[in-house]
């Protein structure tokens, strides 16, 4: 066994990252090395926005079924039918079994996102600058991307930033 210090080298020769066997000895290597790592990175950003933007869908979803129950409620008041108190249990059920399927994917999301961030750190322990520095740009990349253009988050600014002149 081979003593490792603890810094990061400029070096294309690379073992055992990951698993056992995946490593490179060569600069060609080392570069399809930091094309899987930055690709694994962008799909590693992208989950993470995924889950961030189905949660804010849930979200949304929720509060659409909470507000049409309500509505019922009222109707129920005026109308006092003895149907109504049926359709509010259906809904209820509905938005209940909803809101568990959505819990049930996130939490999934959520699994596959730390495994994988558990990975990316591992490939940033190897303490191979060029494969630290696929992950950053490809982070970087991603993030701006995904947030930006595909799930259309807005930018948020900081109060700081306003400029209020009159």
């Amino acid at each position: 066994m081979s003593a490792r210090g603890s810094y990061f080298e400029f070096s294309y020769h690379v073992e055992n990252l990951l698993f056992k066997g995946l490593g490179s000895s060569t600069v060609g290597g080392l570069f399809g090395l930091c094309i899987g790592v930055a690709v694994f990175t962008v799909l590693y950003e992208s989950i993470k926005q995924f889950h961030h933007y189905l949660a804010e869908k849930c979200q949304e979803n929720l509060l659409l079924g909470a507000n049409v129950s309500r509505c019922n409620s009222q109707e129920s008041e005026t109308n006092r039918s003895d149907d109504i108190p049926l359709v509010q249990q259906q809904l209820f059920d509905i938005l209940t079994s909803e809101r568990l399927k959505c819990h049930l994917f996130q939490t999934v999301l959520h699994t596959v996102q730390v495994v994988m961030g558990y990975m990316i750190m591992l490939v940033i322990m190897s303490f191979n600058v060029w494969l630290g520095m696929s992950v950053v740009f490809a982070s970087c990349i991603s993030y701006h991307v995904c947030s930006t253009y595909i799930f259309n988050r807005p930018v948020l600014l900081p109060v700081e930033a306003v400029n209020y002149t009159s």
